[in-house]
């Protein structure tokens, strides 16, 4: 069986698989990581089960008389993504729980991935969660750093180049500049998952270099303990842990992020939980609440699941500035423009114009519509008052340079219609 043959044959579980996989110029690797990580996400949620079942079955079925080039297409492209998804999504006590739709060679495959991808010895997603859990390296890059922990960071990775480009593994060279692009001064969010699974290729690398690097984590981690007196309370709000939250949440707790991370990992009764506990200034509240909304639309976007969490920080808007408010929304909406039909309409629902957010510089929905290729989402925005002042809200390239560039050839001929009569040096459509 061919790779083709493969995806062919999963494709036709989910008529908008195929479609996706098409419209990528039939990039094999790409469609089967996209197809793993919703098959994940179908198995958190507790829906489509029977779908799930029916498809490993028919990948025990092919792994049975499997080529190497087919065995590294269901490995390192949908097991892996899988494994990735499974650490954002599952809780602790799901972590295996795609172990009960595999078959003995899927699951020896799947096992096996862990292991070479990570430490000798762990061979389960529950052994690979704990672990983590447990790490000084999650410890750090699980909260956000102060500016003097970073740089001191930054400096720290170009000072060991020269003993990293002599004594590291070449093949963890991308996992360290990965970890120094997270954490460089510029990128001060949340460094997650994918940078802690980064993070375990360099603690396979050689022991002295390791035992260095994690010596100054953990002096940047007791920096970061000054600021967040209580950082296990993230970590819990993040996995959706109601009675671990109410264990660590303390009256000097630093709220604030812990309420983001719930937000944006759909945990409405943890979020409600800590809103009612919070004690922050009117201003840093809404800041708060801002950023929850942006958080919960982003990854609403990616896995679903975030409705709920959306429509309550709705009902507290009143609490943000109008300023705070409008800057929010418009971000969320820019979130949900790339492949989010339904929430994008949400959002819209009841605007007389099109949301824009106060700085040029952040993309626009209309540029998160062309870059995506949706028609339909640019339809959708081409109804609303402001779409037009859109084109030139932001810095840099325009919406159909935008589609040129991914090359979204359908979204470049629909905007080359649609535009053709417009007067480019007057976009107010007001």
């Amino acid at each position: 069986m061919t790779d083709s043959e493969l995806l062919e044959k999963i494709c036709a579980y989910n008529p908008d698989w195929k479609r996706s996989w098409k419209k990528s110029g039939f990039l094999n690797y790409g469609t089967i990581a996209e197809i793993g990580a919703e098959l994940v996400g179908d198995v958190a949620k507790r829906k489509k089960l029977d779908r799930v079942k029916a498809i490993f079955e028919d990948i025990e079925l092919m792994l049975s008389d499997a080529s190497a080039e087919t065995r590294s297409l269901i490995g390192a492209g949908m097991f892996e993504a899988m494994q990735t998804h499974a650490l954002s999504v599952f809780k602790p006590k799901q972590m295996d729980a795609m172990d009960d739709f595999f078959g003995p060679l899927s699951l020896k495959l799947w096992q096996d991935l862990i292991e070479d991808w990570h430490v000798k010895g762990i061979r389960t997603m529950t052994q690979l969660d704990y672990r983590i859990r447990k790490s000084v390296l999650l410890s750090f890059g699980d909260f956000q750093l102060t500016n003097n922990c970073m740089d001191g960071l930054v400096e720290h990775l170009w000072g060991e180049k020269a003993a990293f480009d002599s004594e590291i593994h070449p093949e963890s060279w991308g996992a360290y500049m990965h970890w120094y692009y997270l954490t460089s001064r510029s990128n001060q969010e949340f460094v997650r998952i994918n940078w802690v699974e980064n993070a375990y290729q360099l603690e396979a690398s050689t022991k002295k270099l390791r035992d260095r690097t994690i010596r100054f984590l953990q002096k940047a981690y007791d920096q970061t303990l000054e600021t967040h007196k209580n950082p296990e309370l993230t970590y819990y709000a993040y996995r959706g842990d109601l009675e671990k939250v109410k264990m660590y949440c303390k009256k000097d707790s630093d709220l604030c992020l812990p309420m983001i991370r719930a937000a944006e990992e759909g945990a409405l009764d943890v979020f409600r939980f800590l809103l009612k506990k919070q004690n922050m200034k009117p201003k840093e509240l809404g800041k708060t609440l801002g950023d929850a909304f942006e958080a919960a639309c982003r990854e609403n976007m990616r896995y679903g699941g975030r409705m709920k969490v959306i429509r309550f920080i709705l009902k507290h808007r009143d609490k943000m500035s109008k300023r705070r408010w409008n800057n929010s929304l418009a971000k969320a909406i820019s979130a949900s423009s790339y492949t989010d039909l339904e929430l994008l309409k949400f959002l819209l629902k009841g605007q007389k114009k099109l949301p824009l957010h106060s700085n040029p510089a952040y993309e626009t929905p209309v540029h998160r519509a062309a870059e995506s290729g949706n028609i339909e989402i640019m339809k959708e925005l081409l109804k609303m008052r402001g779409a037009k002042l859109a084109w030139s809200w932001q810095y840099g390239t325009k919406p159909r340079e935008r589609a040129f560039v991914c090359n979204q050839e359908e979204m470049v001929a629909f905007l080359d219609e649609i535009t053709a009569g417009w007067d480019w040096n007057n976009l107010d459509d007001e």
